[in-house]
């Protein structure tokens, strides 16, 4: 009787090299998301219910409710990009990043100032 030894799979080159390059594109792909900017994080929200982006970014400096039933969601976190040597008033130094809701709770529009 002839015994045969298991075939293992081996690939070849070519896709070993696919496959690399592939897994890179996927780490880079990663690492690129978490350098989106305040303008992409924010418009991501619109069209989501409120408790989303508490859930996200845990609850607001200030909720305040308007006339229209909806409410205005302001975050607010010291600007960290300061310049050694130079003087920065702390009240300027204060990124305000603002989201008005409709009356079920849906993100409509946003906007931030003194953001980077």
């Amino acid at each position: 009787m002839f015994f045969s030894r298991p075939r293992t799979f081996q690939p070849k080159l070519s896709l070993r090299i696919a496959i690399s390059f592939l897994s890179l594109l996927g780490i880079l792909s990663v690492l690129l998301a978490g350098c989106a900017t305040v303008e992409e994080q924010m418009a991501g929200y619109v069209g989501q219910h409120k408790s989303e982006l508490i859930n996200n970014w845990g609850p607001p400096a200030e909720e305040k409710k308007l006339k229209n039933g909806g409410s205005r969601l302001v975050y607010r976190e010291q600007n960290p990009l300061i310049h050694p040597g130079q003087y920065v008033d702390p009240a300027s130094n204060i990124c305000e990043k603002v989201f008005t809701t409709d009356s079920r709770g849906i993100i409509k529009s946003y906007k931030h100032e003194n953001c980077e």
